[in-house]
């Protein structure tokens, strides 16, 4: 008898859960509809890069629909497929109606590793004895060039460190050691637009290994919306501006709305909007009946020992430790399928009750989503262990659909 959940339903060593986490599971993206509008963002991305331009994208759908998860995902993508990429996620904090722009891009900054940005700024300062270009004349500030010449190169972390939240906007950041004439803080939008020209131009010209593109992927774009103020929101539009013209930058906003209208309007005003180009305006569509059911059964078939790991998943399972080849279905789980007259298949599920699991996910407004779907597989599943049953039948799925009124 099966000790575990794992065990009871015969996933693969490393699962003992329908549920993904973001971070845990980034390899891992399910459903053939995700995987392509996760290909069309990377097929973007390469692009940009053969001339070392930086994509910009704003990525939109509904909360739950997948956008974190397909954010990290991006992060394992661009490494697997050595794109001359560096990815640096970094997720919004809440937002007051005054806040300022510096509270974003501190965190823009601060997400790059230190170590690394020091290093760049190290071999870029050898380039300046032989003739390379000033940072006074990249970031068009002597006070900026200053810091990024003579602080970021220091050999000391914590001093590198300190100049990193100088350059992102803090306030009262002691400076004494680069220069005492330095102002307090940064606040308008040209200097966070030359503080953002000297980090792209020490990755173009130095980089980090083959990596000459920084690309920013900013998770919870939507909580821009709660800026509201007149004079910040529109010193926010400034920024924005800055930053999204800058060749050479990527950066992608993932911004969870019910439609595009939602959009926070410092993302959509047009000296933006134009900047990052209406194409790149992208919606995760809601997954209809059949993605729903596609991605149902490429969970299933990933997660459970059903035989050889489906092709797109063998190097995610792989990364993870998991081993993606078994071709052998154990016994006990092909006679329990058998005994029942269900397909394997669609294990964990008998067909009718896969069915009208995909058809109550598909009517409920707030089911029709990834998160929404991981939720219920697991109910589902953790209700049949409960019940002692080895299949999820379609009077458990009833059940469910009672329980939250579907």
């Amino acid at each position: 008898m099966a000790s575990s959940f794992g065990e009871w339903f015969f996933m693969r060593k490393g699962f003992e859960s329908f549920r993904l986490e973001p971070d845990k599971h980034r390899q891992l993206l399910l459903g053939k509809q995700d995987r392509a509008q996760r290909d069309r963002l990377l097929e973007g991305l390469q692009e940009a890069a053969f001339a070392l331009e930086g994509q910009k994208s704003v990525v939109y759908g509904d909360f739950g629909r997948g956008k974190t998860h397909l954010s990290k995902n991006l992060v394992w993508e661009i490494k697997r497929r050595k794109l001359p990429i560096y990815p640096i996620y970094v997720k919004c904090t809440e937002y007051r109606a005054k806040e300022p722009f510096s509270s974003f891009f501190k965190e823009l900054v601060l997400a790059l590793r230190t170590q690394d940005l020091q290093g760049m700024a190290e071999e870029y300062a050898r380039r300046l004895r032989t003739g390379a270009r000033s940072m006074q004349d990249v970031t068009e500030s002597e006070d900026l060039g200053l810091v990024f010449e003579k602080g970021l190169a220091a050999p000391n972390l914590e001093l590198v460190r300190r100049c990193m939240r100088w350059l992102g906007g803090e306030d009262k950041i002691h400076m004494g050691t680069i220069s005492s004439a330095l102002p307090t803080r940064l606040n308008v939008s040209k200097e966070f637009g030359g503080v953002m020209k000297g980090i792209v131009h020490l990755f173009k010209e130095v980089g980090i290994g083959k990596t000459k593109i920084p690309l920013f992927l900013v998770d919870e774009a939507e909580r821009f919306g709660l800026v509201s103020q007149t004079d910040t929101y529109w010193t926010w539009i400034a920024a924005l501006r800055e930053l999204t013209e800058i060749n050479g930058l990527g950066i992608i906003f993932f911004v969870g709305v019910a439609s595009q209208d939602d959009i926070p309007a410092q993302l959509v005003v047009d000296e933006v909007r134009t900047r990052i180009g209406v194409i790149n305006y992208i919606e995760l569509y809601n997954p209809d009946r059949a993605a729903l059911k596609d991605f149902v059964l490429d969970l299933c078939s990933t997660l459970i020992r059903k035989g050889s790991v489906p092709m797109e998943h063998r190097e995610a399972l792989a990364d993870l430790g998991i081993d993606s080849e078994p071709d052998s279905v154990p016994t006990e789980l092909l006679e329990i399928v058998s005994k029942d007259g269900a397909t394997l298949g669609t294990y964990p599920f008998t067909e009718e009750a896969l069915e009208a699991f995909v058809q109550s996910c598909s009517q409920a407004s707030l089911a029709n989503k990834p998160r929404e779907v991981l939720i219920r597989v697991q109910k589902a599943a953790t209700k049949a262990m409960r019940l002692g049953r080895r299949l999820i039948n379609n009077s458990i799925i009833e059940g469910i659909a009672k329980e939250v009124g579907v």
